[in-house]
């Protein structure tokens, strides 16, 4: 009996040591702005709420297709944009998308298993930007001032202590998945705008007023015929008032099938 609850105590005690380490997260307040390290993805904060999970597949599949080697030599060349904050937690900026991915292949992919010898997968991180000397206050702040975040969920304003604080905890926005297979097959952003493709997103659900599901069904079974219903709809009058309209016959609708069917949208 004693010897069993010898064992039983040791396992608690490995399992406490096994917790407490995790909760040790590295101090990354000391790395400057172009410095470039490793991180494990669990230590990265995002900087929105939600991501396109239709895109976070097709750059998983992309991911796939990669040997070990060719795939770490994608993730150098391919830096993350993060910004230190106060603790030195890293923030990513940008391309959560290419984060999540990784995270999602982890489980099906052996060259993305190979980088998770610590026991989370890895991205290559660059520091855009150090603000770890800040209050919390003033850094969530400046985060806004310097369009480093961006704080609306389906168009509801929130606090940026709701923010999830895992890149794989982001939650599915399909509209923003329709805009962002858009903007690279057929859309030009314009220069200034701040996060087009959320804002685009956001006035495509309150236009096609289509629940999440008949998109994500439209995503999956009639996607061309779908983007180009929705590319003509952002080309159209009823759009003219917004800061990223491009008016009609701006974007190569007619290209979208070759684009998709050579990979150009999943």
């Amino acid at each position: 009996m004693v010897r069993s609850l010898s064992l039983v105590l040791a396992a608690c005690g490995l399992l406490l040591f096994s917790v407490g380490a995790r909760a040790d997260k590295p101090d990354y307040s000391a790395l400057s702005v172009g410095d470039e390290q490793w991180v494990d993805i669990d230590f990265l904060h995002p900087t929105q709420f939600r991501v396109g999970a239709a895109e976070v597949r097709e750059k998983a599949g992309r991911f796939e297709g990669m040997g070990t080697k060719e795939l770490r030599a994608y993730l150098k060349a391919h830096p993350c944009p993060v910004v230190i904050g106060p603790g030195g937690v890293p923030y990513i900026t940008d391309e959560q998308h290419r984060a999540n991915a990784s995270f999602d292949a982890e489980d099906s992919h052996h060259a993305v298993k190979a980088l998770r010898k610590r026991g989370q997968p890895q991205m290559n991180m660059k520091i855009i930007d150090n603000l770890s000397s800040l209050s919390t206050d003033d850094f969530e702040k400046e985060m806004l001032a310097k369009h480093y975040t961006y704080l609306y969920d389906r168009g509801d304003l929130k606090p940026f202590s709701e923010l999830p604080r895992r890149v794989f905890q982001m939650k599915n926005d399909p509209y923003r998945s329709v805009a962002g297979f858009l903007e690279r097959i057929a859309w030009d952003l314009k220069p200034g705008i701040y996060f087009e493709q959320f804002t685009v997103a956001q006035w495509l659900r309150e236009n096609l007023k289509l629940s999440d599901q008949q998109v994500t069904d439209q995503l999956k079974n009639h996607r061309v015929e779908f983007l180009k219903k929705v590319m003509k709809l952002l080309q159209s009058p009823e759009a003219k008032s917004q800061e990223w309209y491009l008016g009609p016959g701006s974007c190569e609708v007619h290209a979208l099938k070759k684009e998709l069917k050579s990979g150009g949208g999943g």
